[in-house]
């Protein structure tokens, strides 16, 4: 796992300084996905979700609306204004997340 503050030259950072931290509204997208009647959804390739000036990307996702959480798969990064975290796979609930490293064998 990688944890570092962002630097100025992220191009996606300007973006997010300009979103509403507050707005509750959920931005998502990806090559492929599968929506579930529920709002359960299955998302593979380049997935995107933003959350205000937060921003998760993935090489997959699944979504449990009920539960309002993200379980993340492949690369994952995790981007604010302030942070940058990146690992490999993960999840993220409310307004925390947990990251996995690979361990070296």
């Amino acid at each position: 796992m990688l944890c570092e503050f962002p630097s100025a030259e992220d191009p996606r950072l300007e973006e997010l300084r300009q979103s509403d931290p507050d707005d509750p509204r959920i931005d998502i997208t990806s090559d492929q996905g599968e929506l579930g009647r529920a709002g359960d959804a299955s998302l593979s390739g380049n997935v995107r979700i933003r959350m205000g000036q937060r921003l998760l990307t993935a090489d997959a996702a699944e979504i449990d609306a009920e539960q309002r959480s993200v379980s993340l798969k492949g690369i994952v990064e995790y981007l604010d204004p302030t942070l940058r975290v990146r690992g490999q796979g993960g999840s993220f609930q409310g307004q925390g997340g947990t990251f996995e490293v690979r361990s070296s064998s």
